[in-house]
């Protein structure tokens, strides 16, 4: 029992050496130019960024994967595309707060 109890604290130490001395993984925001973002238009990238950000995306949403997070859209979650263009939209169970400007 005492070796278990020495290789679990030894264990444990080292796991918890890793997780503190890895460096953590930042995203960088999406960048809407044209130079970043080449599945869909500026205009759309926009559009969708500020959908995502005036409904609370970054704090409300609970389905966001990839939401400003890459600079491909068409893989964000709930999102679509084809031909350069977003062809579908799927926003239930997102949890919206907030409101969309049209």
């Amino acid at each position: 029992m005492k070796t278990l109890l020495r290789s679990s604290k030894l264990r444990m130490a080292i796991w918890t050496g890793l997780c503190f001395s890895l460096p953590l993984t930042t995203w960088a925001a999406t960048d809407c130019t044209a130079t970043a973002v080449t599945q869909i238009g500026q205009a759309q990238c926009d559009t969708l960024l500020s959908i995502y950000n005036d409904t609370g995306g970054n704090t409300a949403w609970t389905h966001k994967t990839g939401w400003n997070e890459t600079d491909t859209p068409c893989l964000w979650q709930s999102l679509t595309g084809m031909g350069h263009n977003v062809t579908k939209f799927e926003p239930s169970n997102h949890n919206f707060s907030g409101g969309i400007t049209i």
